[in-house]
């Protein structure tokens, strides 16, 4: 098993808004990438990194509750 992530910056949008052009990590091999079937980019809130969002893979199992299905690293 490897665990790969991606830092990316400049104009990316998520849900037809542009984020200003921050840094985005993403996950490139998530751990249970054939479970999930939703993405959702998290706020990171620390100020020891230039990342200010996390795209995280999960599973929408209802109205408001997910699985994860990544390992994160900055959003806890």
């Amino acid at each position: 098993m490897s665990i790969a992530l991606d830092i990316t910056g400049g104009a990316r949008h998520h849900g037809g808004k542009s984020n200003g052009g921050n840094m985005e990590a993403t996950h490139s091999e998530p751990v249970w990438r054939d479970k999930a079937n939703f993405i959702i980019a998290a706020t990171v809130g620390s100020s020891a990194t230039e990342v200010t969002t996390e795209q995280l893979w999960v599973r929408k199992i209802d109205g408001m509750q997910y699985e994860i299905c990544c390992i994160p690293f900055f959003v806890l």
